[in-house]
């Protein structure tokens, strides 16, 4: 039987059947966002936290934001995520936290239990209709005045590409949303008060340390007036 070219239609099993290969494979494990990009979001959000704040990470991957809260001396972290040999193999690398199989969608927490929240590089793989509800779950379990800390691809251009041997035409990071200030304003305000919108700037990630700082420090302000599509975005919200 000759196979067809055909569109993959995404669905909540087919996404967690992706994460699934991709959160266990080593080869697609590694491809992760570097423990730089991490310390770059912990840096720009470092007013918001507090080691005794109670800090929930959304589809926490591999683990590297974990990796950086604990040698910092967060205690009273948890983690959701749809792979539950990934929740098993990060809860015993890291025993004191407390992590749970779950999907942004229904948050298996109880209603204003956390002090910050990050979703980082989350909210672009949803489906159009659970957007809304992600959002609407990250509030509920958000204390008031407690801080939402998100980044997703910037005005990303969204490609796709075929598989060879089935044919499937497919997004290759399962990229399904593309965010422009328009529609994270429209998507956010409603529910948050947003505090910091600005560029991760990919690229910094390769300088060490004291060169990024004076980047940040000196050419930052000149250059976020040229957010240029395609960078990463950080969104820190307050409820």
């Amino acid at each position: 039987m000759k196979i067809k070219p055909h569109n993959i239609i995404w669905t909540r099993k087919k996404i967690a059947k992706f994460w699934q290969v991709y959160e266990t494979n080593p080869t697609l494990a590694n491809q992760f966002y570097s423990k730089e990009f991490y310390e770059e979001i912990l840096y720009e959000s470092r007013q918001f936290l507090n080691k005794n704040f109670r800090i929930l990470d959304i589809g926490f991957g591999n683990g590297t934001l974990f990796k950086l809260l604990d040698q910092r001396g967060f205690k009273s972290v948890f983690g959701i995520d749809v792979v539950p040999e990934n929740v098993m193999k990060l809860q015993k690398e890291f025993p004191t936290f407390q992590l749970k199989v779950g999907e942004i969608i229904k948050i298996p927490f109880e209603n204003e239990k956390f002090d910050v929240i990050f979703a980082t590089e989350v909210i672009e793989h949803l489906l159009k209709e659970d957007l809304i509800k992600g959002i609407l779950e990250m509030h509920r379990v958000l204390k008031s005045d407690g801080y939402l800390i998100i980044t997703t691809p910037y005005a990303e251009k969204i490609v796709k590409v075929v598989c060879p041997d089935c044919q499937a035409i497919f997004e290759p990071y399962q990229h399904l949303q593309r965010f422009d200030k328009k529609r994270i304003y429209g998507l956010f305000q409603p529910h948050f008060q947003i505090v910091l919108f600005k560029p991760i700037r990919l690229l910094l990630l390769s300088f060490s340390p004291g060169l990024r700082h004076f980047i940040r420090e000196i050419l930052n302000p000149i250059m976020n007036r040229l957010f240029e599509p395609g960078g990463n975005l950080l969104l820190i919200l307050k409820k």
